[in-house]
């Protein structure tokens, strides 16, 4: 039942002297958060009627107090509760000056009750069409920076009591429901609706995969306004082509155990605790099923030193072995280990179970992001945007973790933020530079694919770019009619994709 309002009379009086007459002008919606503003509602510790309240019950307790809402002149009174709703909204919609202050009724608290993360918060109240005109309170808060708003919200459900929150870990969880046949996205902002891709975005996507793909060494100059967000989603283009190359292999090419050398230092699940182990070897038993084939060998090492060996069927693989990835704490002589195991589900419906069990046991740093402060950028960058496409939602926090936040055991793209940065093991890896500065003083860490995102709004850009690229002339094996094929290859693959060079970016192929 909603709260009771005659148990508090300082809200009635509070109405009175607001709306001496007894006509309130806002809708209850709107009451509620000036009540609150007042402090009036702040201290009840039932508070659950905060976030689903009871509209009809509210009304009925004004009325018997002589309170009513003030109704627009040109309502249509013969008209149901739905359609007055559906009109107010489409009114709303055509007039920004008029006060309508929260669509749908809902309060902005109870998804962040629910969510305790801004950006989750902001989709689900995107999903239901609900945003704030200039008039009300929230629309100043919600155009404030993430973490303002979390604050903002963190300290209003801190003093009205605590609420359970499921939702711990690095994910973001969303309606996935539909797909587009086409790449599309929408900036997380509330009244944000969904687009067809720009083109430079659908260029940077399919260029990632391009690359991804491309049998061979090569190196791609990429000049344009800026820097950041090209890098940002060719890396996801990388990843969903690298892991879309993974669906279709054959299970045995995805493990074989030629991941594991003898030496290799494991992470293995010793009945609920994760523990500190050794590869001893990859052995086959021809007596045993294939599901079970090949067997990995560890010494398990338990409190006090104590060690034992152990056979991982490779069936268990999945649930009992993590090979590298972000070991967030060790606790000495009893060599446990713990560390976030989660992955997004979202890479489940897009790949498929099988291939997130395999990166899960086997995390590949298969991205290197050199300059200092790129990642960063990046990280903020995915949790305000996010896409659609054939194989459904996903936001590029979904497809990118960096070995830099340590936000889950499994990672994909290692972090390069100075020359004392370790270098990646995955020879596979493809480079990408922020700024062409970057790509001269990090030389040492380009690899058979390499991409330099520049920007030329950026001071030194001309000089730092000629140096870069006479760098790449200086290196390059290939000649000039060499270089022309490569960015002609490059030019008829977007072709058939129905992409052409987006206005302002510069190519260069090497």
């Amino acid at each position: 039942m909603y709260y009771n309002w005659k148990e508090n009379p300082k809200i009635i009086n509070y109405i009175h002297n607001k709306y001496p007459n007894g006509l309130i002008k806002n809708n209850i919606p709107s009451l509620i958060l000036y009540l609150e503003k007042q402090d009036l509602i702040a201290d009840i510790s039932d508070f659950s009627f905060f976030y689903q309240p009871d509209e009809e019950l509210i009304e009925k307790e004004l009325i018997k107090y002589g309170l009513v809402f003030e109704l627009s002149d040109n309502m249509d009174f013969t008209k149901n509760d739905s359609e007055l709703l559906v009109l107010n909204q489409k009114k709303l919609t055509d007039n920004s000056h008029i006060s309508a202050l929260v669509f749908n009724h809902h309060h902005p608290e109870s998804f962040y009750a629910s969510t305790r993360n801004i950006t989750e918060m902001k989709l689900s109240m995107m999903d239901n069409n609900i945003y704030y005109t200039k008039d009300n309170v929230y629309y100043e808060i919600f155009k404030k920076e993430n973490t303002d708003i979390e604050h903002y919200f963190s300290m209003k459900i801190r003093r009205r009591g605590n609420i359970k929150n499921d939702n711990t870990g690095a994910l973001i969880k969303y309606n996935t429901s539909l797909i587009f046949e086409k790449l599309h996205y929408r900036i997380i902002e509330l009244g944000e609706k969904w687009q067809y891709s720009e083109e430079y975005m659908r260029f940077f996507w399919e260029l990632g995969k391009y690359i991804n793909s491309y049998k061979g060494n090569i190196s791609v100059f990429v000049s344009y306004i800026t820097q950041i967000i090209p890098m940002a989603i060719t890396s996801g283009g990388i990843i969903d082509d690298y892991l879309e190359n993974f669906k279709v292999k054959n299970k045995n090419e995805q493990l074989t155990g030629n991941e594991f050398q003898p030496g290799d230092e494991i992470s293995f699940k010793d009945g609920d605790q994760w523990r500190v182990a050794k590869v001893i070897a990859v052995e086959y038993f021809e007596a045993r099923e294939e599901i079970f084939n090949p067997y990995l060998k560890i010494e398990v090492r338990r409190p006090k030193n104590e060690k034992f060996l152990q056979h991982v069927p490779h069936n268990l693989w999945s649930r009992k072995v993590r090979l590298g990835g972000i070991v967030t704490n060790s606790r000495g002589r009893s060599n446990l280990v713990t560390f976030n195991d989660r992955i997004s589900e979202i890479l489940v419906k897009r790949y498929g179970s099988e291939i997130v069990n395999s990166i899960r046991i086997n995390p590949k740093q298969f991205i290197n992001i050199i300059g200092r402060g790129a990642d960063k950028e990046i990280q903020k960058l995915q949790h305000n945007i996010q896409f659609g496409d054939e194989k459904g939602f996903f936001m590029l926090s979904d497809l990118l973790y960096f070995d830099s936040d340590r936000q889950s055991n499994y990672v994909n793209v290692h972090v390069v933020n100075s020359q004392l940065s370790k270098p990646n093991r995955n020879s596979d890896s493809i480079s990408l530079f922020n700024g062409s500065k970057r790509g001269i003083d990090f030389d040492n860490f380009k690899t058979r694919k390499n991409i330099y995102f520049t920007s030329r709004i950026k001071q030194n850009y001309l000089e730092d770019s000629e140096l870069l690229i006479n760098q790449f002339k200086q290196r390059t094996t290939k000649n000039h009619s060499q270089q022309l094929q490569e960015i002609e290859k490059l030019k008829t693959y977007m072709k058939n994709r129905g992409i052409g060079i987006p206005k302002g970016v510069e190519l260069f192929v090497y």
